[in-house]
């Protein structure tokens, strides 16, 4: 069984696409995060993984968010 199994969730791949790196993506459906600062240094040191959308050790600067109107900078 995989990591992200072990810890509960559901690991989806997101099918015909790619990053702008060309990597896969994985979604992680249902699982609970308990210890996020842990939880994003475990996935990291997983080989392979490139980076994870969990924002824990540094939060985000910006958040862009697409609209039917364009892009919203928050």
């Amino acid at each position: 069984m995989n990591v992200i199994g072990k810890l509960g969730g559901q690991p989806i791949w997101r099918e015909n696409y790619l990053t702008d790196n060309g990597c896969e993506i994985i979604d992680v459906h249902n699982m609970e995060i308990a210890e996020l600062l842990v939880l994003e240094r475990l996935l990291d040191n997983i080989a392979g993984v490139v980076t994870v959308g969990i924002f824990g050790v540094r939060p985000v600067d910006v958040v862009l968010s697409a609209k039917e109107t364009g892009v919203e900078i928050m």
